[in-house]
């Protein structure tokens, strides 16, 4: 769940910065497309872990074209770089080692009522 907060905030930070600093229709085009793809893989990645190599795919990419990006501004390339390089970290993070130590987990499917009783459930 850390990594997805830390996710959503990268996305997020994608698209506000397309405004912060100095950027060509292309770049910010790039950007927000860039972040949603982010924020959806993120969510998607909480069902299917292995959406989150999406991501990794995406980031290098968007590292890549926002280096050789004419008209650019060196901040918002910075900007570009840096948060690709942190998305492709997160990315890498496998869900189960996401979790603090100590951090409550909810089982996805609960168990069975009669399971809790000490019955046991036949298929």
């Amino acid at each position: 769940m850390r990594v997805l907060t830390w996710n959503l905030a990268l996305g997020t930070w994608l698209m506000v910065s397309c405004f912060v600093f100095s950027q060509t229709a292309p770049s910010i085009i790039l950007g927000y497309s860039v972040a949603v793809i982010v924020l959806a893989a993120s969510i998607a990645a909480q069902a299917k872990p292995f959406a989150r190599y999406a991501i990794t795919a995406i980031a290098l990419l968007f590292a890549i074209v926002s280096l050789v990006l004419p008209d650019l501004s060196w901040a918002a390339r910075l900007s570009n770089v840096v948060t690709a390089g942190v998305l492709v970290a997160l990315s890498l993070v496998s869900p189960r080692r996401a979790r603090w130590e100590g951090e409550e987990t909810t089982p996805i499917v609960p168990p069975p009522h009669h399971a809790a009783h000490g019955h046991t459930v036949r298929a």
